[in-house]
């Protein structure tokens, strides 16, 4: 049985098998606000409910697809998009084409799949990253921590200042230059 391929243009969020909802837990959201300055600027993979948490000055939601749009010129950017299979490559090609000439800081949250061609793609434009010693317990709505997480994580971190990251993050994972 195969995997039919999502146009690139098709919202990210039709590829999910589940509900698409696995959140940010607020001690990791936390953590990515320090590290970028104190505010997040855009997360473009979100909804209402997690911008509670997140406290993002602009986000996009399944309404207001990110793959479809521009994304607003900005400093910071903290994504955690959507690990299904064949969109995750989709998003950070989106992150990869918008980074450049919109923002100047970011953080991305994704699975530590470094087998994989997006992942290296992420890599080459990082500075530093967090290699999680535990997985995420992320949230779904109403609270819900997710139970299904069977990979470990990574946060990417693309800016000039990797010693804030750094001190945002060593104590809960394994820092590591590039």
């Amino acid at each position: 049985m195969s995997n039919p391929r999502i146009p690139f243009n098709e919202s990210y969020y039709s590829a999910r098998s589940d509900n698409g909802e696995w959140y940010t837990p607020p001690d990791i959201t936390d953590r990515v606000r320090r590290a970028l300055g104190g505010t997040i600027d855009l997360d473009p993979f979100s909804c209402d409910v997690a911008q509670e948490n997140v406290q993002a000055t602009h986000y996009f939601t399944r309404e207001r697809d990110a793959m479809l749009y521009d994304w607003p010129v900005g400093h910071t950017l903290f994504a955690n998009p959507p690990y299904g299979r064949g969109i995750i490559g989709k998003c950070v090609t989106k992150i990869v084409r918008e980074f450049p000439h919109s923002w100047h800081t970011g953080i991305i949250l994704v699975n530590n799949a470094t087998d994989t061609g997006w992942f290296h793609q992420l890599a080459r434009m990082s500075s530093a990253a967090c290699i999680f010693q535990q997985r995420i317990q992320f949230i779904q709505p109403q609270d819900v921590t997710v139970d299904r997480n069977t990979r470990g994580q990574i946060a990417l971190y693309i800016g000039n200042d990797p010693d804030l990251f750094t001190s945002s993050f060593y104590d809960v994972g394994l820092i590591a230059y590039f």
